[in-house]
């Protein structure tokens, strides 16, 4: 048997990674393929591991740290989804936060495990409203270092997906294709919608047929990288729902969304993403938004209702993470009392992602 295909994406807070990978998975697994995901973030309880897992993949979920920090953790993560299931293809869910992933799980990846993995091109995802921020095409809204942080992720990439192009018209689509590939000579962008399968197909064409050469190794200051993931606020929350009388899922997650995104409007802090997911037995709804100058949106809904769910929260804001987890707690305890309803934390954490301290670094 081959060694399986390893796809790692990155890509910045609200990109839109998880719907790319959900959208690669369900093409993979039409044509006969095994797939396995593995998802990455700062902390657990992640909707995006919920919503693959929803997807009836094998997930594995690293939290705590981005990749690059728990080397060990992704080897032992696919080493897990191998033995049990023995996909041909792993796709791997970098943190939004995360750059320098060539240096730092690629290349150790190839010398450390020559033949395990078939590595590849690596893929970096942008949206239209980042990509005209860093092209100088709309105001920034990001901090300097912040920004800094995109412009690497970028940098280290073989394929750059440019997210959400049903959002734009052809000439404008053009204009940042253009003005991306202007920046980066040596990556290659593609176009990516929801809206439209062939971007998908295109993408997992080249996934497939281009030679293993794992993306290009950044000059990074981490210095300035540590700045950009610490004025990043992180907030999780794992919630049991009860309620005296059936509330519907959906109501409730667009609900809790729209005003933890519009509380962070209004203090004027910068939103990565909101996401929120509730749910029991097999009946789900998922709401996000993000800073990319959409509205809050319902992206799975099953129709479902009942007295009681599990409610996961994750969001991400250019702000202080006290501030964001007092945001999200009151907007928590507003949508549960306008249905009668108590809440019982599971789980919660809230914080700043520390310095990076990569496992590996293979720079040269």
């Amino acid at each position: 048997m081959p060694a399986p295909r390893l796809v790692l994406v990155g890509g910045f807070l609200g990109a839109g990674k998880t719907t790319a990978l959900a959208a690669l998975a369900r093409l993979l697994t039409a044509r006969g393929e095994r797939v396995g995901v593995i998802t990455n973030d700062q902390a657990g309880d992640l909707v995006d591991t919920a919503t693959l897992a929803g997807e009836d993949l094998p997930v594995a979920e690293i939290a705590g740290a981005c990749f690059c920090c728990r080397f060990d953790e992704l080897v032992a993560g696919a080493g897990r989804l191998l033995g049990e299931h023995r996909p041909g293809w792993l796709l791997a869910e970098a943190a939004g936060s995360c750059a320098d992933l060539v240096a730092t799980v690629l290349r150790p990846l190839r010398r450390l495990l020559p033949g395990r993995f078939r590595l590849a091109p690596y893929s970096v995802l942008i949206d239209p409203f980042r990509a005209g921020e860093l092209l100088g095409l709309r105001p920034g809204t990001l901090p300097a270092d912040v920004r800094y942080l995109l412009e690497q992720q970028l940098g280290e990439a073989d394929l750059i997906l440019l997210t959400k192009t049903d959002w734009l018209s052809a000439r404008d689509q053009i204009t940042l294709q253009e003005g991306i590939q202007g920046h980066h000579p040596f990556a290659r962008v593609l176009p990516l919608s929801a809206e439209d399968p062939g971007t998908h197909a295109e993408w997992l064409v080249t996934l497939g047929t281009e030679p293993e050469r794992p993306g290009h190794p950044l000059d990074l200051d981490y210095d300035r990288y540590a700045r950009a993931e610490g004025a990043l606020g992180w907030a999780n929350a794992s919630v049991a729902v009860q309620a005296a009388e059936p509330f519907e899922f959906g109501e409730l997650v667009m609900d809790l969304v729209t005003l933890v995104s519009g509380s962070l409007a209004h203090c004027n802090a910068e939103i990565a993403h909101v996401k929120a997911r509730c749910g029991a037995g097999a009946r789900w709804a998922r709401a996000h938004a993000t800073g990319a100058g959409s509205r809050p949106e319902l992206d799975e809904d099953s129709d479902g209702h009942a007295r009681a769910g599990l409610l996961l929260l994750n969001a991400r804001a250019a702000c202080d993470a006290g501030l964001l987890h007092r945001l999200c707690t009151d907007a928590l305890l507003s949508v549960l009392a306008a249905r009668g309803a108590t809440g019982r934390i599971l789980r919660e954490r809230h914080f700043a992602p520390p310095r990076p301290r990569p496992t590996h670094r293979d720079a040269d």
